[in-house]
């Protein structure tokens, strides 16, 4: 049964947690740098160039050494990172840009005290909501009090761009795998972030809507379990802090993985 199946997965720490234990790709079947591939990378966005290096035989991960292109993948599974994580610039597809933050524009050889304060700017999406004032009044007041403050921000005027972009980097990963694999079975995970309520206000429709409407269209399946969101897990003691998935959590989602390849 385990030698029929050949699993790239890729996402972000949700799939490969902090110091790299706990995921739920370990309760796939399959044996880890041999027939199951894991690609993951903490900090991660919607991002394109990582499939295409292993792909290629490039990748940056020694325990996938085992790899080879004439390897004839079965399933690819993407569990979706929130799209917070990409530049504020619309103008910017830059795909190392397409993480939590990046400091590759700050010049290192500015004063420390400049080179502090520029390092935490408002490089990506994430960064800046977190440090905007009304992160910290929804923290203490609820986010319904300020939910028109935050429709206002231009973020959010221009969440269906946003929405784009990513959107696009997902269809090139897609044509990518199924031009070298035209009968490979591809799965996207939803694993939502629901811990942060302005994140949730920016990224609930995409996972929603956008993302089923995707999968939809291009003979996708996907996993949107009604409780794969990380408030959910936390209440039953099934992360090892506020969103990741502890073993009990990997192993849950591990095991609804599966039920579907």
């Amino acid at each position: 049964m385990i030698d029929k199946y050949r699993i790239l997965c890729d996402g972000c720490s949700y799939t490969r947690s902090p110091g790299h234990h706990n995921n739920w790709v370990t309760y796939l079947p399959g044996s880890l740098g041999k027939n199951l591939y894991n690609i993951a990378k903490q900090g991660s966005g919607i991002q394109s160039s990582r499939v295409e290096r292993f792909l290629k035989g490039k990748t940056e991960f020694p325990s996938l050494s085992g790899w080879n292109k004439t390897i004839k993948l079965t399933h690819f599974i993407y569990q979706i990172p929130t799209p917070t994580r990409q530049p504020l610039d619309l103008n910017d597809f830059n795909d190392n840009h397409f993480r939590v933050t990046f400091k590759d524009h700050i010049n290192p050889n500015l004063p420390p005290d400049e080179f502090e304060l520029l390092k935490n700017t408002t490089s990506t999406i994430w960064k800046y909501l977190k440090h905007t004032k009304l992160w910290r009044k929804v923290k203490r007041e609820g986010i319904h009090k300020h939910l028109q403050e935050i429709r206002d921000l231009n973020i959010f005027k221009n969440k269906n761009l946003y929405y784009k972009k990513v959107i696009d980097k997902l269809k090139y990963n897609v044509t990518l795998i199924r031009e070298l694999y035209p009968d490979i079975k591809i799965l996207f995970l939803r694993y939502e972030k629901s811990n942060a309520p302005i994140f949730t206000e920016f990224h609930s429709d995409f996972f929603k809507k956008d993302i089923k409407t995707f999968c939809d269209k291009n003979n996708i399946l996907y996993i949107c379990e009604e409780n794969f969101y990380t408030s959910w897990f936390k209440e039953r003691k099934m992360t090892k802090d506020e969103t990741h998935p502890n073993e009990e959590g990997a192993k849950f989602i591990g095991e609804t993985v599966k039920s579907y390849l």
